[in-house]
């Protein structure tokens, strides 16, 4: 390790790019294409900006996108320059920004082009980060106030600026949310990113002698993207990057990339393997990556081990880490030593105590420096002998292994990424006028959700509440008014947090919870046991994170109805009357029209175009992963042949039958459905079609936890 110990992130990235600067640094999907070269002129270009604002070394500025071609330059600038980073995600609002600025005394805020109206909005100044990095151009710009130097004079100005900088340096100020809403920020040393890349890189043997493709979907506002991105630059690698980043990575823009490294945190696995069953691909006969895949990198907690076993068989090597944002890397998986349910060996330059309650206690040279301006949470996080207190609970086994078992602290992990401390918003929900107890939930799960013990007297609704089983669960089917009255309070409780910790859905009670998940242990404080909550309340966790199962009314209003983080599936759908007959009439293509949006509104499914036609249904749909195209197609032509055969007995005498549609369908899951395509499963369709008006854009819903 001693090569980690007289670096910094800036140098270490000038080292490495001077061996490969003909070489191809990031490649972009849309064919955007930036060399080593080509980078180091880029990045002194920003850093020039940086001197001509009066942006000195030590002071902090914000880089607010989710664009990794933006994160890839600006951090690297500011890493050359001793400017302290501070990335923030989008999903992030302007009013969160601001305090943010205050909290951390930013100089500037960067943003790119999608953000900008946002910003102005909010009376926020920033400066657009394209003017850089367009692909235009070598520097993306002809505005004379943006530096243009040569590779000479780039490289003359990175290496006198990087050898003032120290590896005990900060590099990044990582914001983490805090128990009050307050967010801590970590301050995060150039040892901490570069130590990651040479405990990793070695372990990435290309047996063939290429050069490393790193697929870059992880994203650069949090700890591991940017590890993974100083890895890749330590081997000489080549960045890949797809038009979305995180879950909404287009599976085949993956494999058109082409990595020979993916990086990734359990929930892209799933998001991956879950386009590729809706590509019809059976697992094990295709490789998921793409031919060129040899290493999967997985952290961010505990990922499926089929998947793993999957993509192992497939014949990619699985490298597991376990670490934070405060402790950097802690275990990692050997080279061809994969272990299912562990997180890797404990590294060499780690010292682990595990405590008599199992909480793990760390120290290490990429443990945080502290919390920005917080002597008291940094005095708190640290053992008074110097270990880090992870809050997590584990066991090393005989082997060296580490197996994680859960959490001391009670913190959830969201869909992106960040943490929230629970707690805060249980106390606001719970100082609703009409609500006695709640239970957040959300811990890695794709959104936030909510149980809550009601006062149903308070509510006065028109009907009883009318609770079921032990612990008075009020249904969403006989209890609609309690859910509306409920969701427009938690409306005004989400105005007041951030989007990562919104309540998304919720489901109600009318008796206490159990004291074995719920007591109250002093004057407005209760303990929840989250394990023994999923245990009882199993039924009510499943319908809230299976968006097809409830009417939306267990949505809090205002909330995206998809579930979320989703990768943005789309298909088009095609099935046929019944013996190619044309049964939907004008009359009945009317009829049929509204019941097919509200069956699709149920299931979270979005048509974004489609026809009703005498002989068949056409619909191009934007789906959440948690479906299959065939219970869409099923739940579809069930309900509405059911309906129609009910509402409109005529139809069903004309159809001679129990269903009103042929068996089977069309699907095409890429581009447009053609027109030869369509004729050729319809064989021959005539009268007029009743269309889909195209969504308007100013409607679609991004799904919440990806901004991509």
């Amino acid at each position: 390790m001693a090569g980690n110990q007289d670096t910094s992130v800036g140098r270490y990235f000038l080292a490495h790019a001077k061996k490969n600067l003909s070489e191809n640094f990031l490649s972009h999907i849309f064919g955007l294409k930036i060399t080593y070269s080509t980078a180091i002129q880029k990045i002194a270009s920003i850093v020039q900006f940086l001197q001509n604002l009066g942006i000195q070394k030590g002071d902090r500025i914000i880089g607010y996108w989710e664009d990794p071609v933006a994160g890839v330059m600006f951090s690297l600038a500011a890493a050359m320059s001793g400017t302290i980073f501070v990335p923030l995600s989008p999903i992030f609002s302007v009013r969160y920004l601001k305090n943010l600025m205050v909290q951390s005394g930013a100089r500037a805020v960067f943003t790119t082009m999608d953000q900008m109206p946002a910003l102005r909005e909010g009376e926020l100044e920033s400066f657009c980060c394209s003017d850089f990095i367009d692909a235009g151009n070598t520097y993306g710009s002809t505005d004379p106030n943006i530096p243009h130097p040569s590779i000479e004079e780039s490289l003359e100005l990175l290496v006198s600026l990087t050898e003032n900088i120290r590896p005990e340096d900060i590099f990044v100020i990582q914001p983490t949310s805090g128990s009050t809403g307050q967010p801590k920020l970590v301050l995060r040393p150039h040892m901490s990113p570069c130590r990651y890349a040479i405990h990793v890189g070695p372990q990435l043997i290309h047996e063939n002698g290429e050069r490393p493709r790193f697929l870059m979907v992880a994203a650069l506002t949090h700890t591991f993207g940017f590890n993974m991105l100083t890895t890749a630059f330590s081997l000489g690698a080549e960045l890949l990057i797809p038009s979305r980043i995180d879950t909404g990575a287009p599976l085949q823009e993956v494999r058109e990339l082409n990595p020979t490294v993916v990086p990734v945190v359990p929930r892209i696995v799933r998001s991956f393997f879950l386009q590729s069953e809706r590509l019809g691909e059976k697992s094990g006969e295709t490789r998921v990556f793409g031919p060129g895949a040899q290493y999967l990198i997985s952290a961010g907690g505990s990922g499926d081990p089929s998947y793993f076993e999957a993509l192992r068989k497939q014949g990619l090597r699985i490298m597991e880490l376990y670490g934070s944002t405060e402790a950097s890397m802690v275990s990692m998986t050997p080279r061809d030593g994969w272990k299912p349910g562990f997180a890797g060996k404990v590294l060499p330059d780690v010292e682990l105590r595990v405590e008599e309650d199992g909480e793990l206690l760390i120290r290490s040279l990429g443990l945080m420096a502290g919390y920005f301006s917080d002597e008291s949470s940094t005095k708190e996080a640290f053992s008074p002998d110097g270990f880090y207190c992870s809050g997590d609970l584990g066991r090393v086994d005989s082997e060296g292994y580490l197996q994680i078992l859960g959490r001391k602290k009670d913190i959830f992990n969201t869909a992106e990424g960040s943490n929230i401390y629970p707690e805060r918003i249980e106390n606001l929900m719970e100082a609703l006028p009409s609500v006695k107890q709640a239970i957040l939930l959300g811990d890695r799960q794709p959104y936030i959700s909510a149980l809550l013990v009601v006062d149903t007297k308070r509510l006065q609704a028109s009907s009883p509440a009318m609770g079921e089983g032990e612990y008075g669960y009020l249904p969403t089917e006989t209890s609609k008014e309690f859910y509306q009255k409920i969701g427009r309070e938690l409306k005004l409780v989400n105005s007041q947090l951030e989007r990562v910790e919104q309540i998304v859905r919720f489901a109600l009670f009318n008796k206490s919870f159990p004291t074995e998940t719920y007591a109250t242990v002093g004057p407005g404080k209760a303990r929840r046991t989250r394990a023994k909550i999923g245990e009882i309340f199993a039924p009510q966790l499943q319908s809230l994170y299976h968006a097809s199962d409830q009417m939306d009314f267990s949505f809090v209003p205002g909330m995206d109805r998809r579930l979320r983080p989703s990768s943005d599936l789309r298909v088009h759908l095609v099935w046929l009357a019944k013996d190619h007959k044309a049964l939907v009439r004008q009359d009945v293509a009317v009829y049929l029209k509204p019941i097919l949006k509200e069956l699709c509104r149920r299931m979270n499914v979005q048509i974004l175009s489609g026809n009703i036609s005498p002989e068949h249904v056409h619909l191009f749909i934007s789906y959440p992963p948690d479906l299959s195209v065939s219970n869409i197609v099923s739940n579809l032509k069930r309900s509405t042949s059911s309906k129609i055969f009910h509402d409109l007995p005529k139809v069903q005498e004309e159809a001679k039958g129990k269903n009103l549609w042929e068996q089977g369908y069309l699907a095409v899951t890429s581009g447009t459905l053609s027109d030869e395509v369509l004729q050729r499963y319809l064989l021959s369709t005539e009268g007029e079609s009743i269309p889909f008006s195209p969504i308007d854009p100013s409607s679609i819903v991004i799904p919440m936890g990806n901004l991509s």
